[in-house]
């Protein structure tokens, strides 16, 4: 999955030699349709609760890493990002 306008592929391939003068041709993606989310605020959430909040705003799972934190077990501690990408699936 690619975002419109960046370069997919090139004809000739990378790294294959060509001679003065000859054409590169750029495949450009058109994209899939792309929304960019706030990611909602999950600092002190119950893990449950994060994740169903998650959902709920269109993102899709991750990963779920415990630390060695001062706060119950169960509660959530971090939010990596403000903004998190968010596109149909592929099919």
């Amino acid at each position: 999955m690619y975002t419109a306008g960046y370069i997919i592929r090139t004809i000739p391939e990378r790294n294959e030699p060509l001679t003065d003068g000859q054409s590169v041709t750029l495949v450009v993606s058109t994209g899939v349709p792309v929304e960019l989310v706030k990611v909602p605020t999950l600092i002190g959430s119950d893990v449950d609760d994060a994740i169903a909040t998650i959902k709920a705003a269109g993102l899709g799972d991750g990963m779920i890493k415990y630390v060695d934190s001062d706060l119950p077990r169960a509660r959530s501690h971090s939010s990596p990002s403000t903004q998190a990408r968010r596109s149909r699936p592929e099919r």
